[in-house]
């Protein structure tokens, strides 16, 4: 047709904007033109309109299949080009002092993740990085969604202890918000985290049982969630998967403490005191169990 033959002209001078004018006329005036949709889609490459050109090329296939090798291709070369480039405005932005500058780097990486979401919905590794901008960016909610899908695609295991993670720091900020106005819906909701964690956790430890990052984020989801005797059988998993670990010998003997097994906390509190002498968490919640011992003898 004539609109394609002007729309193909337009195309070798770059002039995006008349060659989208006549793409729109071609098709409207022809809505099976195949080719119409593919040129317009390939116009709206050009112009990093990933929406449009998505939009466009997915009309083209409606129609025939003519194109699909061709549209494949752009969306393949959009894919590695959205993602190369979120890769290099996240470091950008890591680099840089200037806060305002940071955050317009990381808001640009995250626009381009999400186009090469959009292009290549089954790639596990943009959901990868962008779940990493997030965070970084201090968005822990806005994280949760790409790490949901890094999960279900490729079972990462640093996407169940992210995702673990970030359920639980949710819970507990909420919890902290709700001991001082205490405003139940925010006890209910810091609950619904909590238990959202606990699942995660125990199902990423399933799959990788010795990533001690997921055993503590579970150990401190349980006891979020008012769960203590597994919350204290999951810190005796962390000890004597690393009798050595100070941390976990102190939490461990806290956690008995407070479930008034004394004589049990004080073993864990002395182990911990052989590892640092001088620790002084220790040696304070070590006199308390001394004290609440003796009180209840």
């Amino acid at each position: 047709s004539t609109e394609l033959t002007s729309a193909k002209l337009y195309i070798q001078q770059k002039n995006w904007d008349k060659a989208i004018e006549t793409l729109n006329a071609e098709v409207t005036k022809n809505p099976k033109s195949d080719e119409g949709y593919f040129l317009l889609g390939t116009v709206y490459s050009e112009q990093d309109n990933i929406d449009k050109m998505i939009e466009s090329f997915n009309k083209s296939l409606a129609i025939s299949n003519k194109f699909e090798k061709n549209i494949e291709e752009y969306k393949a070369f959009q894919w590695a080009n959205n993602f190369n480039r979120g890769v290099s405005l996240f470091q950008r932005g890591n680099k840089v002092t200037d806060v305002d500058s940071s955050k317009m780097y990381f808001d640009m990486a995250i626009d381009a993740y999400n186009k090469a979401i959009a292009l290549e919905p089954d790639s596990g590794e943009t959901y990868r990085n962008l779940a990493f901008v997030y965070l970084t960016t201090g968005k822990t909610e806005e994280s949760i969604e790409p790490l949901k899908k890094l999960v279900e695609l490729e079972q990462a295991e640093e996407g169940y202890q992210y995702l673990g993670e970030v359920y639980y720091t949710l819970g507990a900020n909420i919890m902290n918000d709700f001991k001082f106005n205490s405003n139940k819906q925010d006890s209910i909701k810091a609950m619904d985290y909590f238990d959202k964690a606990i699942v995660t956790l125990e199902e990423g430890l399933k799959k990788y049982p010795e990533n001690s990052e997921m055993q503590v984020a579970r150990t401190s989801a349980y006891i979020g969630a008012g769960r203590i005797d597994e919350a204290i059988s999951s810190s005796k998993v962390l000890v004597d998967n690393e009798p050595g670990n100070k941390i976990y010998r102190y939490n461990y003997g806290v956690l008995l403490l407070n479930a008034e097994r004394y004589a049990d906390a004080e073993v864990q509190l002395l182990e911990a005191l052989k590892i640092d002498p001088e620790y002084e968490n220790a040696i304070y919640n070590l006199g308390v169990t001394y004290v609440k011992w003796g009180t209840a003898m």
